[in-house]
């Protein structure tokens, strides 16, 4: 019998920080293979010097691009996606873990929502 992996918040930002971390491991890798000029090299280390959310970005609209907003949700839904107002195992968060456009909005949206340090 399989076993369902309870998906909480919590479980979410620590895959999020995990994958961030394997992304920044993997582009050092690469980093010491490529000659130094290269142009690819210099495309890795600029990689490198992004913030987290900005590497993501960048990744993100390479490997899932979507411009043409294919199977995206209605607006509303992201809203309440960035809202936390839907479960975190609602099934559009499938679908915004494979758009960029979705995500970037979702993340933003979130980030809107935050309450500000005072």
């Amino acid at each position: 019998m399989t076993r369902r992996r309870l998906t909480t918040e919590e479980w979410v930002d620590q895959t999020y920080a995990g994958g961030i971390e394997k992304i920044r491991r993997a582009l050092t890798e690469k980093l010491a293979t490529l000659p130094a000029g290269s142009a690819m090299r210099a495309n890795v280390a600029r990689l490198l010097d992004l913030g987290d959310e900005t590497l993501l970005d960048e990744i993100y609209s390479r490997v899932h691009a979507n411009p043409e907003r294919a199977g995206c949700p209605p607006y509303r839904i992201l809203i309440e996606l960035a809202t936390r107002t839907r479960s975190i195992d609602d099934p559009a968060w499938e679908h915004v873990a494979s758009c960029h456009p979705c995500s970037k909005e979702v993340r933003t949206m979130t980030r809107a929502c935050q309450p500000r340090p005072s």
